[in-house]
């Protein structure tokens, strides 16, 4: 689920402000979280998006820069969400998700982007999203105000082939 269908479901309107794509080197933190040899550490390969919905949200995503050639801001901004450029124009497709959230204070730079004070609570969002094949596909880190946020986590029993459905 994008954030923006997050945003839609709590009944706010996404949008997006501020939006940039560049390609260059990965961190070791992104080229471990990708398994791309195009994205080693220091290497050339990789293209980064950074999104700010205006005072909500910013996020920054990378990808293997092969995976998405000629990805652009224009591109994106035209579909409104990266996870639907993903598919209609590059056709990949998503399979699962790991997200990982933890709090801590803002920045003075969050603070600022964010139209927060400095040291205000925000959430921390990472994502790494696989394709069927498990290969990584985007790894993505969000801060997140946290007053206008809510992650809602359902948890079900896990299915036993034996024992038939638990809990339905």
């Amino acid at each position: 689920m994008s954030f923006s269908d997050v945003l839609r479901a709590q009944g706010l309107q996404p949008g997006i402000g501020d939006l940039r794509v560049t390609v260059g080197p990965c961190s070791r933190e992104v080229s471990a979280a990708l398994q791309s040899p195009s994205c080693r550490a220091g290497g050339p390969r990789g293209t980064r998006t950074h999104r700010k919905r205006p005072a909500r949200q910013f996020q920054f995503s990378y990808l293997p820069a092969e995976d998405v050639p000629g990805l652009s801001a224009e591109l994106l901004q035209a579909s409104g969400s990266l996870y639907l450029l993903l598919k209609t124009r590059y056709e990949i497709h998503i399979a699962k998700a790991q997200d990982e959230m933890w709090a801590r204070r803002a920045s003075r730079r969050e603070a600022r982007l964010l139209g927060i004070g400095p040291g205000d609570p925000v959430l921390i969002l990472r994502r790494v999203c696989v394709l069927s094949g498990s290969r990584p596909i985007e790894y993505a880190l969000s801060v997140i105000r946290s007053d206008i946020y809510r992650y809602v986590v359902r948890l079900t029993p896990p299915r036993l082939a034996s024992q038939g459905v638990i809990g339905s």
